[in-house]
């Protein structure tokens, strides 16, 4: 049984301690539906802390229907049915679903999109956030979505400034990280953008 501290009272500030199980807490589930199989007794009166169910598509369900007192705390939950009666702290249960746009999409109850996902990044790349712009027909990449107004959020600046140079430099270091949640395309197509062909040659030979 592992234990840890979650928040403080608010009347003597003392510490809020959680103490969860350990075989099941931070854990990667990720799109994995049969993950208690056979196992299920073993989740009754459990606190499970910190583990991803996430599930690529809405409304899968995982966890038995009979399980009693669970409890799930700061755990992803998006696309999962939860179960009936289970306690929550601070769990994601968002219902997502990538649209035509090739980009994920919060679900209202009705399965109508609501809220895109990564919203503020994608408005820094000027393309749209609004669900009534999601094409009728399915794109084949994203470099179909044109920024509706890249001059809004972003403004060119002189290559040869200083502080565009170090901003090179910056771009230059995200593009050498894997597990980014941007993809290179459109971080080479941001520094295009902002800093002109010859940036973006530099930056991908290395310079």
């Amino acid at each position: 049984m592992g234990q840890v501290e979650i928040g403080r009272t608010l009347d003597k500030h003392e510490p809020v301690i959680l103490e969860y199980d350990d075989v099941w807490s931070f854990q990667n589930f990720t799109n994995k539906r049969n993950v208690f199989q056979g196992r299920g007794k073993e989740l009754d009166s459990l606190t499970i802390y910190s583990t991803s169910f996430f599930q690529e598509q809405p409304d899968v369900d995982i966890f038995p229907s009979d399980v009693k007192n669970l409890t799930l705390a700061f755990c992803n939950l998006d696309n999962v049915v939860i179960p009936r009666g289970a306690t929550l702290i601070e769990c994601s249960t968002r219902r997502i679903q990538a649209q035509n746009d090739l980009r994920d999409w919060e679900l209202d109850d009705q399965n109508v999109p609501v809220r895109l996902i990564n919203e503020a990044y994608e408005k820094n790349l000027g393309r749209s956030i609004d669900p009534a712009d999601i094409p009728l027909v399915k794109i084949q990449s994203l470099d179909e979505l044109d920024p509706i107004n890249p001059a809004v959020d972003v403004i060119p600046v002189d290559k040869d400034e200083p502080e565009a140079r170090k901003l090179a430099a910056v771009l230059q270091e995200l593009l050498k990280t894997p597990d980014l949640e941007a993809s290179r395309a459109d971080l080479v197509k941001y520094v295009d953008y902002v800093l002109g062909k010859e940036a973006v040659a530099a930056i991908k030979a290395g310079g």
